[in-house]
């Protein structure tokens, strides 16, 4: 059987499209003669958590996890959000919020780029 590696920041106990996009494609590549080896991030910061994906996975993924710097936990430091509390995808809100979440912003909008995964180099 060929392998192929997928290198994917979002594979569980990531959840959402991303992650399940790559489990899905993942578990019928056996189907057509591939097996998959993955690449991920180690304790990454998801903005959602499915680990039950992880049961539609054929036994016998290699799953590889490099470590990361993340953005995101500096962002969560500054804004006084909890260390396993996910991170919003998008906000709508008409309270009035402090310097440290505004400062916290700033830096979110202008040196996360080219995305808030800039930190992982697998």
């Amino acid at each position: 059987m060929k392998k192929v590696l997928l290198i994917s920041y979002y594979w569980p106990p990531a959840g959402g499209p991303g992650a399940l996009r790559m489990v899905k494609f993942a578990r019928y590549l056996p189907q057509f003669g591939w097996q998959p080896v993955v690449l991920t991030v180690k304790n990454g910061e998801f903005p959602y958590r499915d680990p039950s994906l992880e049961e539609d996975l054929p036994p016998g993924i290699k799953v590889y996890r490099s470590n990361s710097w993340d953005p995101f936990r500096l962002y969560k430091k500054l804004t006084g959000k909890k260390t396993d509390e996910a991170i919003p995808v998008g906000v709508l809100t008409h309270r009035k919020r402090g310097f440290a979440e505004k400062f916290a912003s700033a830096i979110r909008a202008n040196l996360f780029i080219p995305d808030a995964r800039i930190g992982w180099v697998p």
